[in-house]
């Protein structure tokens, strides 16, 4: 893209330095980063490795020496201690794209350790760092601003809301994909307490008559749990899958199904978070049923973009589903609204907009003393966070 489609937003193009963890590309860094350099903005990224010794050390180092050369440094998803570290040394401003604490998904969501352990207290330091650390914190949506404010006393006009938005060369509808000839339902996502995957199965159990399956991908703690739940309440209706799908074979799964569900659990963490197959399922025109949250209310209208159910209530999961399974035309309606919505805020093109008018564009951002000391060989490499 050239940099006249940067200027169509709002100005020339920016420079960005990305920081992130050599995974597959995760989502919230995945979106935002392709809907940038669609809009033509120079994007250059550096990894820090998991596990290689004195990785931080080396970040350090080039941070040290480039930060200069960008507009700001973009700390990419679960990289915490990436946040510290160009707090600590990078010239540019810092923008951490955390999304939520890492307290709030080791500690709360996956309980891999007491609330009151040792291990929590070093994670939730780790964030009141990062956060401290950094010039301005992306969050996943304004319940979850609220808690990050009250929670660990950070400045609520630090915190940006930046929804995580969907990949559209990943998720996009597709008339090819056959439907299959029983109805399904799908459900994606961790075998997690905080994602209600059981009242999915006793939702199932409820529609074994109705000619209903339900299909459920992922992995995660609770697995052994859920197959469990499954053989002794003989759902004989539910098929679960945890193996890896590649993002083709995912998005034809998903496509060939007629509704996609999403969480259910009436667990606090599900009040802040919009979870990524809210988007998928959006981007891909599926119909969808979740939980009426506080932050699925954000974005979504029931009976318009999704249909919402109470938390921890199989029953009305059950009934929902019956509906759509009568109601072709509501499925279709669902499907094409919620698609409209996506197009309209939730493509990559529209959250990198969003990310620039608010991060890089906003009132006061970046001060026109750090615009013109970043050409400054006499600059301070701690600007005051």
């Amino acid at each position: 893209m050239s940099g006249a489609t940067a200027a169509t937003s709002g100005g020339a193009a920016e420079r960005l330095l990305i920081v992130r963890l050599p995974l597959q590309t995760l989502a919230r860094d995945r979106v935002l980063l392709k809907g940038l350099r669609r809009l033509g903005h120079e994007v250059a990224e550096r990894l820090l490795p998991s596990t290689e010794r004195g990785r931080h050390l080396r970040v350090a180092s080039e941070l040290w020496g480039l930060g200069r050369r960008y507009d700001a440094v973009l700390i990419g998803y679960g990289c915490p201690s990436g946040a510290i570290i160009a707090g600590l040394t990078s010239a540019a401003r810092v923008v951490f794209n955390a999304a939520h604490s890492m307290y709030e998904a080791v500690v709360l969501d996956r309980q891999a350790c007491p609330e009151d352990s040792a291990r929590a207290w070093l994670a939730r330091l780790k964030d009141s760092l990062a956060f401290r650390s950094s010039d301005q914190v992306l969050v996943e949506s304004e319940s979850q601003r609220e808690f990050l404010a009250r929670g660990f006393g950070v400045r609520r006009d630090k915190l940006v809301v930046s929804y995580t938005g969907a990949d559209d060369e990943e998720f996009h509808p597709d008339p090819a994909v056959p439907k299959r000839e029983v109805f399904t339902a799908v459900f994606r996502g961790g075998f997690l307490p905080a994602t209600g995957v059981q009242h999915v199965v006793e939702a199932a159990r409820l529609l074994a008559r109705d000619d209903v399956r339900v299909l459920i991908l992922g992995r995660g703690m609770l697995e052994a749990d859920l197959r469990a739940q499954v053989e002794r309440q003989a759902v004989r209706n539910v098929e679960i899958v945890t193996e890896f799908l590649s993002p083709e074979e995912l998005r034809r799964t998903m496509l060939s199904c007629h509704v996609c569900l999403g969480q259910f659990s009436a667990h606090p963490r599900l009040e802040r978070t919009i979870q990524n197959k809210t988007f998928e399922a959006l981007a891909l025109g599926l119909p969808y049923v979740t939980m009426g949250s506080r932050s699925n209310r954000e974005i979504l209208t029931d009976g318009v973009t999704c249909l919402f159910v109470p938390p921890g209530d199989p029953e009305a999961l059950a009934e929902r589903i019956r509906e759509l399974k009568r109601d072709a035309d509501l499925r279709e309606r669902l499907g094409d609204e919620g698609h409209r919505l996506y197009e309209q805020r939730f493509r990559p093109e529209a959250i990198a907009r969003s990310f620039v008018d608010a991060v890089l564009r906003g009132p006061g951002y970046p001060p026109q003393s750090l615009r013109t000391s970043l050409n400054s060989p006499t600059i301070s490499r701690t600007p005051a966070r």
